[in-house]
């Protein structure tokens, strides 16, 4: 079976994606339940998204982890995981590289989206929501159109957080497919989302980039 990884740093946050696409027919977002073992992280249950991968036959398994967790992966230097679906175990030389590689890309998304190389050298801490995003959305908030037609996604997009905290500006980075999800998603996170504001390295608040991902899925 041949098995794809991926890893994909999420901008301003401490997450990281890893994702494995591998053979496997999937047409909706799901959440499944595997095993990962590397590093410390021995027998730990976690929670996957499985998705689509635009392949004919094929479907990508997203595990977030914390950037901190990227350190005992690359000490470790393989990667197992165990699902209903998929069984795998990846040798992981040569990460350090990968990750320098990564940082760079993350460097340049940034400065993309307003935040410039002498601001990124200034900023000692992004802006953090009070809450988790998602706790702001509810399954009352599921577009009428999205629940007759069953449409499921994950919306991934960027806000701009003032200095004063408040959300604005948002645009979807990678849409659900759905654009009466997408537009909900923004209209809702700018509305409800309450954030301390990024701060620099003298202690003072900045306006800075913040990058967020919301999964709809039907509600039960």
């Amino acid at each position: 079976m041949k098995v794809v990884l991926g890893i994909r740093p999420r901008p301003t946050t401490d997450l990281v994606d890893i994702m494995l696409q591998a053979p496997r027919n999937i047409a909706v977002f799901k959440i499944e339940q595997a095993t990962i073992r590397f590093g410390q992280l021995r027998n730990q249950a976690r929670t996957l998204m499985a998705r689509p991968s635009g392949r004919q036959g094929y479907g990508i398994q997203v595990l977030s982890v914390m950037r901190s967790d990227l350190t005992q992966l690359e000490q470790d230097e393989q990667l197992e995981m165990d699902s209903p679906v998929i069984n795998v175990n990846l040798p992981l030389t040569g990460l350090p590289a990968v990750m320098k590689m990564i940082e760079e890309c993350t460097s340049g998304l940034l400065e993309r989206y307003g935040l410039s190389k002498e601001a990124q050298a200034r900023i000692a801490t992004f802006p953090k929501p009070k809450r988790n995003v998602a706790a702001y959305v509810t399954n009352t908030d599921y577009p009428p159109s999205a629940l007759r037609r069953g449409a499921v996604g994950e919306v991934e997009a960027r806000l701009i957080v003032g200095a004063d905290g408040k959300p604005s500006d948002c645009q979807i980075v990678r849409s659900s497919g759905h654009n009466d999800l997408d537009e909900r998603t923004c209209a809702i996170v700018t509305k409800r989302t309450r954030f301390e504001p990024a701060v620099d390295r003298d202690g003072a608040t900045m306006a800075s980039p913040f990058f967020f991902s919301i999964r709809w899925l039907m509600p039960n």
